[in-house]
């Protein structure tokens, strides 16, 4: 279980792990455009076995690309950010360029969070099963 940030707040999408870091999509609904797809939510990086921030910084806080000691909080790794603008589809990874990407209202974004280090990417865009 995780306690989320903000009233009302609550996750409708399936959450992905990879490489030992679930990332998890969350909304809050606007509580005055009740027929409106509008409201906002939050992008979860954590660590899958404590629950808690992941070890090293995954999460592009200042928005300058680059993940360093700038983008912690308190001296440790963010494990959220907040985005406005509609609601937010499930994560995808895009393994080819280690980073997240998810849908937010009608504008698909790609995410200032990066997948785990040390994992390779892969090339692979398809498979199908052979009977």
């Amino acid at each position: 279980m995780v306690q989320l940030m903000s009233s009302g707040e609550r996750t409708v999408n399936d959450g992905e792990i990879y490489a030992g870091i679930v990332y998890i999509t969350s909304m809050i609904p606007d509580s005055t455009q009740f027929c409106e797809a509008s409201g906002e939510g939050w992008l979860y990086v954590l660590d899958y076995k404590t629950g808690g921030s992941p070890s090293e910084v995954m999460i592009d806080i200042n928005g300058d690309e680059v993940f360093d000691e700038s983008d912690k909080g308190d001296g440790m790794a963010v494990a959220g950010k907040k985005y406005t603008g509609g609601f937010i589809s499930s994560p995808i990874m895009d393994l080819k360029r280690s980073r997240a990407i998810v849908k937010v209202g009608q504008d698909i974004e790609t995410m200032g969070v990066r997948l785990p280090s040390g994992v390779e990417s892969s090339n692979m865009i398809y498979w199908r099963e052979v009977f």
